[in-house]
């Protein structure tokens, strides 16, 4: 399987089983989001200098209605469809959540940091809205 523009190329014995085809791309699409997003991960914790203790987990989950979540547990969850955004926004979001590591809930002191650490978040959020879930 390969990805080329907007379309995925799926090479398969099985073209007729259009059941086999989606679980090929929905699997390709998972490993493929989760990639992307533990590099934004990363480089977000990094740029935002984050140096916890036990620093949150991430993992790739789906959802219906959001782009990410804080766990109460401590845990960021980032949907693989976050995937098909721009890259901006996909660190927005991934920014958004690791912000919740530093100030749980979305008081002031949390949209302080967040303006701090990401001073167009803003317009990268209203571009994001912009982008519908499907």
């Amino acid at each position: 399987m390969k990805s080329k523009g907007p379309f995925i190329w799926v090479h398969t014995p099985h073209k007729g089983d259009t059941a086999r085809v989606r679980k090929l791309v929905e699997s390709w699409y998972l490993a493929h989001a989760k990639d992307r997003l533990t590099r934004s991960y990363a480089e977000c914790a990094a740029r935002m200098g984050l140096r916890l203790a036990n620093p949150p987990r991430m993992q790739v989950r789906r959802m219906s209605k959001r782009w990410g979540s804080w766990t109460r547990h401590g845990g960021v969850w980032l949907s693989p469809e976050l995937v098909k955004a721009p890259g901006s926004c996909i660190d927005y979001v991934v920014t958004h959540e690791l912000c919740h590591a530093v100030h749980g809930h979305h008081g002031k002191r949390f949209y302080n940091l967040l303006r701090r650490v990401m001073p167009d978040w803003e317009q990268r959020k209203a571009r994001l809205e912009r982008t519908a879930l499907d």
